[in-house]
């Protein structure tokens, strides 16, 4: 009996967060889809890493790190480095920026941008980006 309970749950959780995988709750979020076939939810507004991250919460979703972002990225900053979400139809609008939950030190978290070739940079977590939620 604790067997089918456990995998009861177990089901109910992957459906939840199935059902979430291709869904933004927010009518200010849009679903991007990266190379790698991962619905994204991005936020449309610009907001400080620590709104993007409570923004990404209230989708039933959580800030997507660095490595969820662009699995093959080699933990250093530039141009080219995240071919992932080097998405035409972003890059093409403004090079538009996401935070990740990644941090780059005590007061900095990486971002990447949807152009060349996903440009990743850090700034201050009180600059304004879009959230992007795994």
């Amino acid at each position: 009996m604790k067997i089918l309970t456990i995998l009861t749950i177990a089901a109910i959780a992957v459906n939840i967060n199935v059902a979430n995988a291709d869904t933004c709750t927010d009518s200010s979020g849009a679903i991007l889809t990266g190379v790698n076939g991962h619905n994204y939810c991005l936020g449309t507004k610009d907001m400080n890493w620590w709104t993007a991250y409570a923004w990404c919460e209230g989708q039933g979703r959580h800030l997507a790190t660095m490595y969820e972002l662009c699995p093959d990225w080699d933990g250093s900053t530039g141009t080219y480095k995240c071919a992932n979400i080097s998405v035409p139809e972003y890059s093409s609008n403004g090079n538009i920026a996401f935070w990740s939950s990644t941090a780059s030190g005590d007061r900095r978290g990486f971002y990447a941008f949807a152009e060349r070739g996903g440009r990743i940079d850090t700034d201050v977590r009180n600059s304004v980006r879009k959230a992007i939620c795994y």
